[in-house]
Formats: C-alpha cells, sequence, structure tokens
C-alpha cells in the first residue's frame, strides 16, 4: 500500500508535473527504481530513485530543474538519476551493476520504456562489482583515518556507505546467478556469504554499526568485502 501511495502522491502528483514544466517535450520517460520499486521503502532511510530520460541533451534545462525542484526533491529525499535515452542505453556496459538492478525491480510511470533495450553481460558486470568494492574498501580506510578515532563519526560512515555496498553484494550474487527476489539486507549478506564461502559474522557487522566498538566491526567489514574483491577477481567468465 505505501508503494502504491508513493508513486501516487509523490511521483504522480508533485514530481511528474515538475518534470513536464522544466523538460517539456523532451522529456522521454520516467522510471521508479530502487527501494520504492522493491516494495523495502522506509521513509527514515531510503530514497526516492527516479530515472528521468531525455530526447537530447540540453543543460539549461536541467540547471532549471535543479532550481525549481530543489525544495520538493529535499522534502521527500529524491534522487534523481538525469541522462539522454542515448546515455542510458550506451552506457550499459559502464554500469551494469545499477541497470541490474533497475532491470529487476522498476516502475514505468512515464513514456516508453527502455529497460529492455539495455544488453548486459557478465564479464562488465565482474569487472564493475570488482572495481566498485576496490573503491569501497579504499574509501573506508581513508575515512578511518579522517576520523581521527572519533567512533560516531566512523559508524556515521560506514551507514552511509551501506546502501552502495548493498549494491556490489546484490551484483556480486547476480554472478553465480543466484535468485535475490525479495531479499531483505541481511538476507543479502547471508547469501553472499554462502554463495562465495566468506564469515558470515563479518559481514552482518554492517547491520549494526551503532552497537560495540565500531572500529573492531570496521576491521570485519573489510575482511569481508576483500575476501569478497578477491574471490570476483578469480572468477572466469
Amino acid at each position: 500500500m505505501e508503494q502504491i501511495n508513493l508513486i501516487n502522491s509523490i511521483i504522480k502528483n508533485k514530481v511528474l508535473p515538475e518534470l513536464e514544466k522544466s523538460f517539456s517535450e523532451n522529456l522521454a520517460s520516467v522510471l521508479v527504481y530502487g527501494s520504492v520499486a522493491r516494495n523495502s521503502y522506509n521513509s527514515k532511510y531510503s530514497d526516492i530513485n527516479l530515472l528521468i530520460l531525455l530526447k537530447e541533451n540540453n543543460p539549461s534545462s536541467v540547471i532549471n530543474f535543479g532550481k525549481s525542484a530543489s525544495s520538493l526533491i529535499r522534502k521527500h529525499k529524491l534522487t534523481p538519476l538525469l541522462m539522454t535515452e542515448t546515455e542510458f542505453i550506451s552506457s550499459a556496459d559502464v554500469f551494469p551493476m545499477e541497470y541490474n538492478d533497475i532491470k529487476d525491480s522498476y516502475i514505468l510511470v512515464k513514456g516508453e520504456d527502455p529497460v529492455p533495450k539495455l544488453e548486459l553481460t557478465d564479464t562488465n558486470l565482474r569487472h564493475q562489482s570488482e572495481s566498485s568494492l576496490r573503491g569501497i574498501i579504499n574509501q573506508i580506510r581513508q575515512f578511518i583515518i579522517a576520523s581521527r578515532g572519533k567512533k560516531k563519526f566512523a559508524a556515521v560512515m560506514i551507514k552511509k556507505m551501506s546502501g552502495s555496498i548493498e549494491s556490489v553484494f546484490r551484483g556480486s550474487l547476480r554472478l553465480k546467478k543466484s535468485d535475490i527476489t525479495g531479499l531483505n539486507r541481511k538476507e543479502i549478506i547471508l547469501k553472499t556469504a554462502e554463495v562465495y564461502s566468506l564469515n558470515a559474522e563479518e559481514g552482518l557487522k554492517l547491520l549494526s554499526p551503532d552497537e560495540g566498538d565500531i572500529y573492531e566491526k570496521i576491521s570485519s567489514i573489510l575482511l569481508f568485502l576483500s575476501g569478497l574483491a578477491d574471490k570476483i577477481d578469480k572468477m572466469d567468465i
């Protein structure tokens, strides 16, 4: 019910009119993806992810949309991904992880459905999954240094990165042809540990960064992520 209410009350009644005003005939398609499409939206933690596709590149209209929709974006925690139709289709080799997430769960709000046109390969997915993991690992290490021993800062950092980390786990499971339909965050972690023969207890530290010694938890999380990156690196696809 919350999913339907969100689509009708916020997306169709508020966001779509703003998009139509800003982009007019240049607006090609609007999709909702992420937690709303998966029906796992939590108003306290979740953003509303929107894919907005334009027919042609028009920077000035994007700037105008940013100005006119700024309060709407902040109020409803909207995360708009704005591209041209051509950019979306041609970048499937660059963003297979994100596009597989969209392909799995999305709701077309306006226009022609572009998702069936995507060509997604396991080779590109493996490359991006490993690249994202290595990047996250390095980012966590940099944050540890920047936190200067401040545990609250470190815990907030892990919370902010949890969505990106879960996305990598989902991509990693797709590489193993695992069914991830309807799995929550804990189940995604457990499934990743099972499929890649990793220590589940290390991965589960991601779920409660506010409890216990955050630096001990971060150490476990890094071991889990590094182990997963090494396994993906050795995959033969």
